[in-house]
């Protein structure tokens, strides 16, 4: 969405709003049947030109369709039968594999003509390719050129292709035809005409002959004439176009959308049609355009057309993805949401250029691109990199005990167990000094910053008493563990060089998943406990910590409500791109993930973000806000909080008081996890 899937959601430190980027005849990944697919939590974008060369297709990629990363060529097809001019891919996922359709020139057929299109297949592994020729010739080839490949498998499993015969040298009569002649402002008027044919199961060839479905009317006083004939009342030019089809199937209905007008000028625009078979015959819509220019009515797009669609996979929610032109004729990217009512109308929401609230309308549709972006970034983070369900049962963690103290009411355990193989993590453990046999206390993860006191500084042995949570927390009546970050030294301070012995002994793997994987199996630690309630666990830390708790309670679901101070919720805010945290692909421009994404995998769960206008600052609330989106879709607006004090990069007394009035309404149960 653009949180997306389309003005969408958007998931950027910045709101999504179309336009995009450049990106003419889109198209998303997608099945056969419309249903959206991702890869590795990704989408996939294909469109025309963009390339090095003419004869070569590229593709994007997104999780979040606001965020996108350029994945390069795809498709070369040098030295085969596409020579050139290569035109609007579409790419559909068939049982693991992905083919695309395309149109080229082959400059090897028999005539004198200067377009010289027909229609290929490639196939390949993966969405990025690269794609290979299904074979080194077109699917099937006309005495004339066509464009616009569409693939439609039907519920019975048959394959069909509609196409558009080009405009070039097919002249048409008319009854606009013969008042432009009769006038003397255009000999001829040439149309392109869409046609629809079985394809083979393979797509090697075709199955019957094709069959005429859509063309310009031929009379005036057909009530489709008016918009589908304004490139050439305006003089533009002398053609007609009905190309760019798609065709898709709604509650037994057959729907083939198509663009009419000049796809290089203004009037560009979308219409569909209606049958009962995928072959036709087809009866063109009432209501039609369903989507144009808005410039008459004060917008600013123009030239809106050559669309293709794509459903949300639970096929409740539907999206138009299409080229449009505001400033210059550079065609972009739009996508907006579109709908078929009850009464069989289609409808397109568009075109759009507005901010938009998440495009996610329904939990259920955000449950759904929530897989993908958790996919994702666990990909990421790789090894170690797991994400815990809040059912998900409590692995055993032995712990040896290494000192045990009473201070001010509270029993102070001094630790150690193993989270990464091989290696041990010191920690303290506190609670009431008086528990009763099987008495429920709630429970918190402590995460301490950047201090020589490292786990020393939550568990209240130093001179930092405003950092003190862990101590002031079991005093609280909290059983609180802080565990040491795994930077730190058993004596001394940070040392970087844990890092690099880190990432050398778990190659693809990040700092930051390290600090997960610990911050995990002292949950797991916690959740062994007698005295813990398992569903009130929460988790707190500052700087560094508030790092920690990030992603903490965006990939374990026991966390139930979190408090993140002075950490920089924006990945670009600090110093993500550190190796001990997300490395420097965290700062690559077309890098293609964000801090909101993983605020919105803690929803609806709490959390109170802290800010001191140091590392979290005003522009803190941009992804705050975008996370807000999702938050509201489960009506917990309210438990996504940022509380911006504007003392520093500290704690200051205001922060105090709020850190400590959330921890004592969610021990009470006032706060909802």
């Amino acid at each position: 969405m653009l949180v997306f899937l389309g003005p969408l959601l958007c998931f950027a430190e910045t709101t999504f709003q179309n336009p995009g980027k450049y990106a003419a005849d889109p198209m998303i990944l997608r099945k056969p049947t419309g249903e959206a697919v991702t890869v590795d939590g990704r989408f996939f974008l294909y469109f025309t030109g963009g390339g090095p060369n003419h004869h070569s297709f590229v593709a994007r990629s997104t999780a979040d369709f606001v965020e996108w990363k350029e994945e390069g060529v795809v498709f070369d097809g040098k030295d085969t039968w596409a020579r050139s001019a290569y035109w609007a891919p579409e790419v559909y996922e068939i049982e693991g594999k992905f083919y695309l359709f395309f149109s080229a020139q082959n400059s090897d057929l028999p005539w004198t003509q200067e377009e010289l299109f027909n229609i290929g297949v490639a196939v390949a592994d993966h969405p990025a390719g690269p794609f290979q020729l299904l074979m080194d010739r077109p699917i099937f080839e006309p005495d004339y050129p066509i464009i616009d490949a569409n693939l439609f498998i039907d519920s019975d499993g048959t394959p069909y292709l509609t196409y558009s015969r080009c405009c070039y040298q097919h002249p048409v009569e008319s009854e606009l035809a013969g008042v432009y002649k009769r006038h003397g402002w255009y000999a001829t008027i040439e149309e392109s005409w869409i046609y629809g044919v079985q394809l083979t199961p393979d797509f090697t060839g075709i199955v019957g002959e094709p069959v005429l479905l859509l063309r310009p009317p031929l009379t005036l006083g057909d009530a489709q004439a008016e918009w589908e004939s304004r490139s050439v009342v305006t003089r533009e030019v002398n053609r007609r176009w009905t190309e760019g089809s798609t065709l898709l199937k709604h509650n037994g209905t057959y729907y083939l959308m198509y663009s009419a007008n000049n796809f290089a000028g203004d009037h560009y625009a979308v219409g569909y049609a209606t049958s009962d078979k995928p072959l036709g015959p087809y009866e063109k819509a009432e209501n039609n355009p369903v989507l144009e220019k808005n410039t008459p009515s004060g917008g600013e797009v123009r030239g809106t057309g050559h669309n293709n669609i794509f459903y949300w996979p639970d096929r409740e929610t539907m999206y138009c993805v299409y080229h449009g032109r505001t400033q210059g004729d550079v065609r972009r990217l739009f996508i907006d949401r579109m709908e078929i009512d009850a009464q069989g109308i289609l409808r397109v929401h568009g075109p759009t250029t507005t901010p938009q609230s998440g495009i996610y309308a329904t939990v259920a549709e955000w449950e759904t691109a929530r897989e993908a972006i958790k996919s994702d970034w666990l990909r990421f983070l790789g090894k170690y990199a797991e994400f815990r369900t809040a059912d998900q049962p409590a692995r055993p963690v032995p712990y040896e005990v290494l000192g045990e103290e009473l201070v001010d009411g509270v029993k102070r355990l001094k630790i150690r167990y193993t989270t990464e193989p091989g290696q041990s993590v010191e920690a303290f453990l506190l609670m009431p000094a008086k528990l009763d046999q099987g008495e429920k206390r709630p429970a918190a993860v402590v995460f301490h910053s950047t201090s020589v006191n490292s786990h020393k500084q939550p568990a209240g042995i130093s001179d930092e008493p405003t950092k003190a949570f862990g101590l002031c927390l079991a005093q609280r009546g909290f059983i609180t563990i802080c565990p040491q970050n795994f930077l730190w030294p058993e004596v001394g301070n940070f040392d970087r060089n844990k890092a690099d012995e880190y990432l050398k002994r778990n190659p693809g793997s990040r700092g930051m998943t390290r600090m997960l994987l610990d911050g995990q199996v002292a949950v797991d630690l916690l959740c062994g406990l007698e005295n813990v309630d398992p569903g009130r666990i929460a988790c707190i830390g500052h700087s560094l910590g508030a790092k920690e708790v990030l992603y903490l309670a965006a990939f374990d679901e026991r966390i139930a409500y979190t408090i993140s101070s002075e950490g920089g919720i924006g990945i670009k805010q600090c110093n993500w791109n550190a190796p001990w945290y997300l490395g420097a692909e965290a700062f690559e421009p077309d890098f293609p993930r964000n801090h909101a994404q993983l605020l919105a995998l803690v929803a609806p769960r709490s959390f109170l973000l802290i800010g001191g206008g140091a590392s979290d600052n005003a522009e803190s609330n941009l992804t705050v806000e975008a996370a807000r989106r999702i938050y509201r879709l489960y009506d917990s607006s309210d438990k996504l909080e940022f509380f911006l004090h504007d003392k520093g990069h500290t704690v200051a007394p205001e922060a105090e008081e709020a850190i400590y009035r959330g921890m004592d309404e969610f021990a009470r149960g006032t706060i909802r996890p």
